[in-house]
């Protein structure tokens, strides 16, 4: 009698195989290749995601970059009107520096004057007034006043009321010499008058005559010209 025999071998089950629904009919599953198609997808749309984020942030870049290429060449144009506003500013500047240099060398020479023979004593005459020269023959900021005393006493009063002036440097105010001469004061007669010659050198004071005491002194002293038209300058903010 014939037995049949399993076979063990051929049983699904026991090696875990598939069951027929995910097998095509020549025994292959075809699960595997949707899977792969579905990653591809994926990976598709992961990298045309990509593609568009960063396409669209270069042109954001490229409008930005072009934004900042025509703000530069304005800033650029504006830099090129300061430099030149700049310039004309350091124009100014040296023009004023140099109108002041002038203003602080010229003197009120009549209300100088005018203080001077005010502080005359009655026996001193005064024959000559000159401005000192430098080293280089040009005008130096100091004078020189010859001239007769009856006494050497008078002489020493004069000296200590130039001292006085707000126009001299009075520390530097020096009697340079005095010398005792006999004179004839009447060219017809026999009688002679002893005086004594002096020479004083009086340094002005090194104040600018924009300086505020200054120009109290020469309003004194009737320099109002003078006065007003460094006031207005001041007022105007050409001189300090």
């Amino acid at each position: 009698m014939y037995t049949p025999t399993p076979n063990f071998l051929n049983d699904p089950s026991r090696y875990g195989q598939s069951s027929p629904s995910s097998q095509t009919g020549n025994g292959k599953t075809y699960r595997p290749l949707w899977i792969g198609i579905g990653v591809g997808v994926i990976a598709l749309a992961i990298m045309g995601g990509s593609y568009g984020y960063v396409n669209n942030r270069l042109q954001e870049l490229i409008i930005r970059k072009n934004q900042l290429a025509v703000e530069e060449g304005d800033l650029k144009q504006q830099l090129g009107t300061i430099n030149t506003v700049n310039q004309s500013i350091t124009t100014i500047d040296q023009e004023a520096t140099g109108l002041t240099t002038v203003l602080n060398n010229i003197r009120a020479w009549s209300a100088i004057f005018t203080d001077l023979r005010s502080r005359v004593p009655q026996k001193v005459q005064i024959t000559n007034i000159a401005q000192s020269l430098d080293s280089e023959n040009k005008p130096a900021p100091q004078i020189n006043i010859t001239g007769q005393a009856r006494t050497f006493t008078d002489i020493n009063d004069f000296m200590l009321l130039l001292q006085e002036s707000p126009f001299l440097d009075a520390p530097k105010v020096r009697l340079v010499n005095s010398t005792l001469k006999a004179v004839n004061p009447n060219s017809s007669g026999d009688q002679t008058t002893k005086v004594v010659e002096y020479q004083i050198e009086a340094p002005l004071n090194p104040k600018p005559i924009t300086d505020p005491d200054i120009l109290s002194h020469l309003a004194r002293h009737g320099a109002i010209g003078v006065v007003t038209r460094i006031q207005e300058l001041k007022k105007q903010g050409v001189i300090q």
